[in-house]
């Protein structure tokens, strides 16, 4: 079966907290405050600004399907910055090499350890390609070997309901054949 949405929605964004223990949680309420804002990760090798248009893509689908309160348009912020903490979500995305700094893997993991929530997106679609291979090595180097999520996961079941797990491609994307599945990207 394809995308069915549920009529309701009672989850919310990952929580994590800010500079300050505050919560940097997404929820649906009107308060500025507690809006979602669609974060991009900047790294210093790279290239993190490949995709411009995506972010405004996502930020249209989270308004579009779901409950959450979500800012009109997005940020970048820096992995090696305090800032990082002020947003509970951020993205990860390019086509060439990742590699980052050490002072950009000890704020990622103190990000991810205290709630935040990452993912990465190879724009590319290349799952045996240079960003994807790099991305994996440096988040296995922080948090050990990737796991698949189970297909029976709750994460299938939030807003959309993917009864066989993950979806897979229904067409060619870049030069790539039908059925591409990211197993942890």
């Amino acid at each position: 079966m394809g995308q069915v949405r549920h009529d309701h929605v009672t989850t919310t964004a990952p929580h994590g907290h800010g500079r300050g223990g505050r919560s940097c949680t997404a929820t649906t309420s009107t308060s500025s405050l507690s809006r979602f804002v669609f974060a991009t990760a900047e790294y210093s090798s790279g290239d993190w600004e490949s995709a411009p248009a995506l972010p405004e893509n996502l930020i249209d689908s989270v308004a579009r399907y779901t409950s959450i309160d979500v800012a009109p348009s997005g940020v970048s912020v820096r992995l090696d910055s305090e800032e990082l903490f002020d947003y509970p979500f951020v993205w990860l995305t390019g086509h060439l090499p990742v590699r980052f700094t050490e002072a950009e893997r000890r704020n990622l993991k103190r990000y991810v350890e205290r709630g935040g929530f990452m993912m990465v997106d190879d724009h590319n679609h290349d799952i045996t390609g240079i960003f994807h291979q790099t991305a994996t090595e440096e988040i296995e180097r922080l948090f050990g070997r990737l796991e698949q999520v189970p297909n029976d996961h709750e994460i299938y079941r939030c807003f959309f309901v993917f009864e066989n797990g993950p979806p897979h491609t229904n067409h060619e994307l870049n030069g790539w054949g039908d059925d591409l599945l990211h197993l942890h990207l």
